[in-house]
């Protein structure tokens, strides 16, 4: 007579560890520059992956973060929400500030428009005007102007009053935009600066002579 044993074996799960995520960072950077959102992972088993929203559209999933802080590095301006956490195991996590963190971009100013003013002078000449149309985003304004040249008044704003010497020379007059966060593109326009007579040479002819 055979008799059959079996053999019953119960697996129990592995309880979860729930993961915690914090999102920290933030900054108000200037364009061109990036800063870095901190991922502060707590808890689980990594690698672990997170979803997160930038101004609520998600992002891409990060995977396989396998360190804590993750840092991500980024120059989009918004709100960065964290919405899922899970550890390898799979197991969801929680999020702890519900507010995020948001990063502010501060723009250059625009593109300088085209100069306004004379572009053919004389040595000598004074009080030549210089503008260009106010630049959105710039609080201040760069000028440079041909050598011999002088500004004499309007530094750091939109419109110049330039006197040429008697030996200034040809060069091109230029402008740009400026703020905290550096300068804008530059315009520019040629001058042509027109010489003085030359020195007359030594006169000739009698130095004295007679009534009459």
């Amino acid at each position: 007579m055979m008799i059959a044993i079996f053999a019953i074996f119960q697996a129990s799960a592995q309880p979860c560890s729930n993961p915690a995520l914090t999102i920290s960072g933030g900054a108000t950077i200037c364009e061109n520059t990036t800063t870095n959102i901190l991922f502060e992972i707590e808890g689980g088993v990594p690698p672990w992956r997170v979803i997160y929203s930038i101004n609520g559209v998600p992002q891409p999933e990060i995977t396989n973060i396998t360190y804590s802080p993750f840092i991500l590095e980024t120059n989009t301006p918004g709100t960065y929400l964290g919405i899922e956490i899970y550890d390898g195991d799979n197991c969801p996590g929680h999020i702890t500030n519900m507010n995020g963190v948001v990063v502010i971009i501060n723009p250059l100013p625009d593109p300088a428009d085209v100069i306004s003013g004379n572009t053919t002078v004389c040595q000598g000449n004074k009080n030549i005007v210089y503008s260009v149309n106010e630049i959105p985003d710039a609080t201040g304004y760069t000028w440079t102007v041909p050598s011999g040249a002088t500004i004499i008044s309007g530094l750091n704003t939109n419109t110049i009053t330039v006197n040429y010497g008697i030996y200034a020379i040809s060069g091109i007059v230029s402008v740009a935009g400026t703020n905290d966060c550096g300068a804008g593109n530059t315009s520019t326009i040629p001058v042509t600066v027109n010489p003085l007579p030359l020195a007359t040479g030594a006169i000739t002819g009698d130095a004295t002579i007679c009534a009459g």
